[in-house]
């Protein structure tokens, strides 16, 4: 039995030998056999994702780009965010910027959102307020006033530059030329009509008397206005001076010069001194030299008279630009057939609003100057300071009219 018994294990375990050892042997087989498979897959999937790289790669090289990429298309928030950048605080520039901003919500409703910034009229403090325009990732960028232009056009070639308040965009190096701007900016020229300008001061001169160009020494626009006049008066043989003001504190001396030697002041669309529009009225009073301003809103705080354009009117007409560029600059990308370049802002023309030119007197200093208005100009929008009495007159006058109501009735009732 025990015999028996023992063979029938060694049976069982010989037996189990011979089937293991063909078990393990045909799994190690079948191992490498799937080892390979997985790696000739992966190697697979390689070569196909590189050549669809390359594929991409080579399309993308063919394909024509153009000379600027669109702006973006419409937030998924639905807005568009506009950085404005006014280079001063004073009125025509304000103007400008109000107008263009009641432009846009005329397109946009509330759809469009300003981040409105005013500097301090240098160009460093412009840079910064760029910068950070820049850094938001803006939409669209909005100057008004020279520096302002300088350091936009300066700061990029993508983010499109619109530019209000501007007299020359040559002359500060923004574009190359009025027709075809050729990079992201363009805008509307502040410049009023000069013949007109002339004429009107040489109305101002007596015989062998003197114009005096009183402008900031390190603004070029201001010095591209007074060389337009100056040649004109050149041609009509009238004298002329040129005074610089290199600084803010300068700027009541200099008056003082060329008002001692000139028969009449010309102030060209100057931001430093629109800003001290106080000190010019002063000086004007005081020697009873009139000053002509090329700006309404200069010649109300202290000109005599000025030949001016609408900056309201200029300031929407730059939001019809604005307008075409968000909505249509994408389209100038497109084949032929659908191809539109409204809103390509490289072939945006500069352009001018001299249709709105009007010759404007400031009431005020006619009277203190003894200046007669024979030829019938308008009068400028004068200053808050001068319609404040206007409320009391409108009081004293329904006093008045209260008191007639009363006698009235008591009359009736006697």
């Amino acid at each position: 039995m025990k015999t028996g018994y023992w063979k029938k294990i060694t049976a069982l375990l010989c037996a189990a030998a011979l089937i293991l050892p063909g078990c393990g042997a045909k799994a190690k087989e079948e191992a490498p056999a799937q080892e390979t498979a997985q790696p000739a897959a992966e190697e697979q999937g390689t070569q196909d994702a590189a050549a669809a790289q390359d594929a991409a790669a080579q399309a993308e090289s063919t394909e024509e780009k153009p000379e600027q990429e669109p702006v973006k298309v419409r937030h998924e928030d639905g807005y568009y965010y506009i950085g404005i950048l006014q280079q001063a605080d004073h009125e025509s520039l304000t103007r400008a910027v109000e107008g263009f901003m009641a432009g846009m919500e005329e397109y946009y409703d509330e759809n469009v959102v300003f981040d409105y910034r005013t500097a301090d009229g240098t160009r460093e403090d412009c840079d910064r307020i760029v910068k950070t325009f820049i850094s938001d990732k803006d939409d669209m960028i909005i100057v008004a006033g020279t520096r302002a232009l300088e350091s936009a056009a300066d700061a990029t070639t993508t983010i499109p530059i619109i530019g209000l308040a501007v007299t020359d965009f040559i002359m500060c190096g923004a574009v190359s030329s009025y027709s075809e701007p050729d990079r992201n900016v363009t805008g509307i020229s502040d410049l009023p009509p000069m013949q007109t300008t002339k004429e009107v001061l040489e109305s101002f001169v007596p015989e062998g008397g003197k114009v005096g160009f009183v402008l900031s020494s390190d603004e070029v626009n201001s010095a591209f206005q007074c060389g337009f006049v100056e040649e004109y008066l050149t041609e009509d043989g009238v004298s002329y001076g040129e005074y610089l003001v290199d600084s803010d504190a300068a700027v009541e001396e200099v008056l003082r010069k060329a008002s001692a030697e000139c028969s009449v002041l010309y102030l060209p669309a100057d931001n430093r001194l629109a800003v001290h529009m106080d000190l010019v009225k002063k000086v004007s009073l005081e020697t009873k030299v009139p000053v002509m301003t090329s700006d309404e809103w200069m010649c109300r705080n202290g000109g005599l008279i000025t030949v001016t354009i609408d900056m309201d009117v200029l300031g929407r007409r730059a939001s019809e630009m604005a307008y075409n560029i968000l909505e249509y600059a994408w389209m100038a990308k497109l084949d032929d057939d659908e191809y539109d370049d409204r809103g390509d802002i490289t072939m945006m023309s500069v352009d001018r609003v001299r249709d709105t030119m009007a010759v404007k007197y400031n009431p005020e200093m006619a009277d203190a100057l003894g200046w007669t208005n024979s030829e019938g100009y308008a009068a400028v929008e004068m200053p808050e300071s001068y319609e404040e009495a206007a409320p009391e007159e409108e009081t004293s006058e329904e006093t008045s009219e209260e008191t007639t109501a009363d006698e009235a009735a008591a009359e009736e009732n006697g």
